[in-house]
């Protein structure tokens, strides 16, 4: 189902999207920080909950009628980073709270 937005929303929406990504965004690993400007006392990239937002806000522009298209590629590469956080060591395997290859949530609690 495409989403209907009248052009004043659909292009706020389009310009918030691209101000997080030339913020936030970490190109070589695909993923995004926590804060900008990244702080002393933060880790490389963001938790598994605000990348969720991330992927919430695609999703919804890849559903945008007349627009949503160019999304659709942004959307499979955000998918494809949400594998990062995949634990599939744990029984069951599930999502971790940070990125597996950096410790997951077992590199925070030690």
């Amino acid at each position: 189902m495409d989403v209907k937005l009248e052009q004043p929303y659909m292009e706020m929406a389009e310009r918030t999207y691209k101000t997080l990504v030339k913020y936030y965004f970490v190109k070589e690993q695909r993923l995004f920080l926590e804060n900008y400007e990244k702080r002393s006392d933060d880790r490389d990239f963001s938790y598994l909950w605000p990348f969720s937002g991330v992927l919430s806000a695609v999703n919804a522009l890849a559903k945008m009628k007349g627009e949503g298209e160019k999304y659709q590629k942004e959307l499979i590469h955000v998918l494809n980073s949400l594998e990062k956080y995949r634990d599939t060591d744990s029984d069951p395997a599930a999502y971790d709270s940070y990125v597996i290859e950096q410790g997951g949530r077992f590199e925070i609690l030690r």
